[in-house]
């Protein structure tokens, strides 16, 4: 196996913020230094995937990783904690569920706590359900692309899944048709049936930041908190605080 060394993620992995996450790797991953590894190196899997077990507060968790992107999941999510839910936190929507490693963070954090994933690429979406199996009953799964209105899509699937998003094209991408769902139709809908969206997470690679203009005020009232991967974006929300981490930005509804 080549040991190839990523200048870039070896940079960001030098943060402080990063070196916390690193020691916390040891806390939570029943395998730390192979995590960290292909973290680091990003070099290629001797076999098709790798089993990791995380220590959550519901239990041990084993999830599978299809490539070294898969484990730099698993360090932003259950090491450095990406997202940040409350603790009273209960119904959480995840739009760009990917492999289903952010749904397993929030499903793995209580009992109680239910998620709706959104997915267009299939074959991510398969290997969700197989790493979601342990938590059936309460996750829910759509294989649709989320969008400002209701369409069929052109989406990009790249050999990893992690980047497949909506336009993507070139050397080594799957093109396919998928529908595109409102954005506005689907958290009416849950909160229908729930009553409210305690939390909100959207990674869909490039709308995020329309889909975040686009959900209705109407609607907003019954959501407690909404993080997304937008890069650095200034936009407000009537009733929300507003922060930036990194390339996320965080609502967090006040009062």
């Amino acid at each position: 196996m080549g040991r190839k060394i990523d200048l870039r993620l070896m940079a960001a992995f030098l943060r402080p913020a990063s070196m916390l996450a690193a020691l916390r790797c040891f806390a939570v991953c029943r395998q730390p230094l192979r995590l960290l590894y292909y973290y680091i190196t990003k070099n290629a899997f001797a076999s098709d995937f790798i089993k990791f077990r995380f220590r959550t507060p519901t239990g041990d968790l084993e999830l599978t990783a299809f490539s070294p992107e898969d484990v730099i999941t698993f360090f932003i999510i259950f090491c450095r904690r990406e997202y940040t839910p409350q603790e009273r936190a209960r119904v959480f929507v995840d739009f760009g569920s990917n492999i289903g490693v952010t749904a397993a963070y929030f499903l793995s954090q209580d009992d109680r706590n239910v998620v709706y994933c959104y997915e267009p690429n299939s074959i991510s979406a398969e290997r969700l359900k197989a790493n979601l199996k342990p938590f059936e009953g309460r996750f829910f799964l759509e294989e649709v692309c989320v969008g400002d209105e209701e369409k069929s899509v052109t989406f990009g699937i790249e050999p990893t899944g992690v980047y497949s998003a909506v336009g993507l094209a070139g050397e080594g991408v799957k093109t396919v048709q998928v529908p595109c769902r409102d954005v506005n139709d689907i958290l009416s809908g849950i909160i229908s049936e729930r009553s409210r969206v305690d939390f909100l997470k959207i990674d869909i690679e490039g709308l995020e930041k329309e889909v975040i203009r686009a959900v209705r005020p109407e609607l907003l009232k019954n959501i407690g908190q909404i993080e997304a991967e937008t890069g650095e974006f200034d936009h407000q929300i009537p009733g929300y605080d507003r922060s930036q981490c990194g390339s996320i930005v965080r609502y967090q509804r006040k009062g």
